[in-house]
Parts: C-alpha cells; structure tokens; sequence
C-alpha cells in the first residue's frame, strides 16, 4: 500500500495495487449543503431530528470514469474502535448502507472520461457526540471515508471536520393555574419537559 499525503481539503489517499493503473479519490468534501463543494469546518445538528450531511467530491481512473465503483463510505468519530469500519450506531458511526444505490455518481460521461463526481447524503441524529471546544470530546473529531475500486485496484482517502454541541429543552409553552386568590394554592399542573 502507498499512501500518499496531500495539502488539499483530502487528508490522505491510500491506493493497493494491481495491473493497469491506480485510480484515485482526488478529494473529499463534508458538507451541510449539497454541491457547494467546500468543506464545513463543523456541523450544526437540529434537535429532536436528523440533518443530512453530504460527503462528496472527485475521483479519477485512467482507464475510464465508468469502471469505478464505491464500495465504503463512513462517517465517523475518529478516536472510535475500528475506525472507519465501527459498527453503525447514532452517536459516534454512520455507515452508507449501500453504496451502489445510495453513491450518486455525476459529470462521468463514459468513454475516455478520466474524472467524476461523488454524492452521497448521510441522515445524522440530532444526539451524535459533539466534538468541538465546549464538548467533553474535545481531543477529537469526525472523519468521513471513502473507498472505491476499478478492476483490481482499490483506492480511499479521508477528511475531517467537527459536530457541534446541541443543548436544547422543549417545554410546554403555557402553565393554566386557574384562578388563585391572594395566598391561594393552585391545584396540582402538569408541564412536559422534553430533553432533545
């Protein structure tokens, strides 16, 4: 295995070897907003719900933009056991359920086209472990992965980027105590306090 270091937005390209050559994944994008093409520096989650975040980008084959398939893509909190291949869960492991469907692939025309574009969007809950500042997993991040293949070879590069906190209560808006005299006691209310 090589693995080459890059100064772009792709932390690192990791390419095995076989006949012909390597294809690559040039970049990886972690992004709120779909086709913007820049990375997000952190993630604000919505509270009660899920937020799609997109994990996208370019890649290149020598022998043709067709022949590429993607066969991993994770998002990930990078200190988890098993990196890239943790078992899915909604605090700190998503997994792409499958790539052949859920991988959009554009701007490949087939061909001698070299180059293409990835997609992908990734439904995070609102309760993912947070990693910014003011958070207790402040040491780390998120890591996005992505892995592809054409032919024999195989080819995945990573970028970074932080979830931030998310505090949140929904109370019921209005408390009705009926009507009290000077000194009086209300009778016994209920409030529903919901922790997101």
């Amino acid at each position: 295995d090589t693995t080459i270091d890059q100064d772009t937005a792709v932390a690192a390209d990791t390419i095995t070897a076989g006949s012909g050559t390597a294809p690559t994944v040039d970049t990886v994008v972690i992004t709120a907003t779909s086709g913007d093409g820049t990375n997000d520096s952190s993630l604000t989650l919505i509270e009660n719900t899920t937020k799609n975040v997109y994990i996208e980008g370019t890649f290149t084959d020598a022998e043709g933009c067709s022949t590429v398939s993607f066969t991993q893509v994770s998002f990930y909190k990078t200190d988890v056991s098993f990196a890239q291949d943790c078992s899915a869960n909604n605090t700190y492991c998503y997994q792409v359920p499958n790539e052949s469907t859920d991988v959009t692939i554009t701007n490949c025309s087939g061909g001698a086209d070299t180059t293409g574009s990835y997609s992908t969007p990734i439904p995070i809950q609102y309760n993912t472990d947070p990693t910014d500042a003011s958070s207790p997993s402040s040491m780390t991040n998120w890591t996005a992965y992505v892995k592809l293949t054409a032919g024999s070879h195989t080819a995945s590069s990573t970028n970074v980027t932080e979830v931030d906190s998310l505090l949140s209560l929904d109370v019921t808006a209005t408390i009705s105590f009926g009507q009290l005299s000077l000194g009086g006691t209300s009778a016994l209310q209920t409030a529903v306090i919901t922790i997101t």
